[in-house]
């Protein structure tokens, strides 16, 4: 029965709530992790963070384009870097300094949907 509804989670690439509400232990690569081997507990409907995932999301917090470089989205990672140092040397203006703040929000949370497997790479 279990391996039924692992299948069944494999061909549908997310998780079935009656797996979740028994706290099985998958693979993160089951559900769209991006680690391989790397294993998250899903209860409650919900995945709890990994290392890899809080990691990729604090590194786009400290400087955007770092979470995209870490979850091998090189691509996104180079605009939204390139974006953040047009924005800081813009930064005499109002313009400038305006944008920043939309950058940074924008790479953490595309830095964690990438790490779940939820947003695709470019």
């Amino acid at each position: 029965m279990l391996e039924e509804a692992e299948q069944k989670l494999l061909r549908s690439k997310r998780h079935d709530s009656c797996l979740a509400g028994m706290g099985v232990v998958l693979p993160a690569e089951t559900y769209g992790g991006v680690a391989d081997g790397e294993q998250a507990v899903v209860r409650d409907g919900q995945s709890h963070l990994t290392g890899k995932q809080v990691l990729a999301v604090l590194l786009s917090s400290l400087m955007p384009g770092f979470g995209q470089f870490y979850n091998a989205d090189h691509k996104k990672g180079a605009v939204m870097l390139a974006a953040y140092f047009l924005c800081v040397g813009l930064s005499a203006t109002r313009i400038g300094l305006l944008a920043i703040l939309p950058i940074v929000i924008w790479s953490t949370i595309d830095a964690y949907r990438v790490s779940i497997g939820s947003s695709h790479r470019w």
